[in-house]
């Protein structure tokens, strides 16, 4: 092997930021890299030369990510739908309408998205729902008692009349 073997020669470093390529050379025409290194990378190109100030590789274009509104979340009031059906039908039918009405008034008003008025007709259907389950309670033991007192007072009088 002689020593213009041009697999030995050390490759010009022509195109800077990638690995040399053995027997390569530009190509006749190919336009220079401009401010692409420090001074002496792209010599003999007709580079302009080397400006320390300048960030070189990057361009002045910038990108900014697309802005994302996030919409607060709704305020949702309980509506207590179940507990107004179940006093209307066990408890006490009127109030438990009322509270009905009101527990529908509360779902309304949290679909149209205005949470002061769902949260007064809330505290509404609840107060009305607890109400309803107080005169409910109240009458039920109320007619516990009754017909506890009737069947004793009905069993003494039959007593009477079988032994007197």
């Amino acid at each position: 092997m002689s020593a213009s073997d041009p697999s030995k020669e050390t490759p010009s470093s022509f195109n800077p930021g990638y690995p040399p390529v053995y027997g390569a050379a530009p190509m006749p025409g190919y336009p220079p890299v401009y401010g692409a290194g420090p001074p002496g990378v792209n010599a003999g190109y007709n580079s302009p030369p080397y400006n320390p100030g300048y960030t070189y590789g990057h361009s002045g274009v910038v990108t900014t990510q697309p802005m994302v509104i996030v919409a607060p979340p709704r305020a949702y009031e309980t509506d207590y739908l179940g507990y107004s059906i179940f006093t209307m039908l066990c408890c006490c039918l009127p109030i438990g309408i009322g509270a009905l009405i009101y527990s529908i008034k509360t779902r309304d008003a949290n679909n149209v998205g205005d949470a002061a008025q769902a949260r007064k007709n809330s505290r509404t259907a609840l107060t009305l729902n607890n109400v309803a389950l107080g005169v409910g309670i109240t009458l039920t033991l109320a007619w516990a008692a009754y017909v506890i007192y009737v069947n004793i007072v009905i069993g003494q009088y039959i007593n009477e009349q079988n032994n007197g």
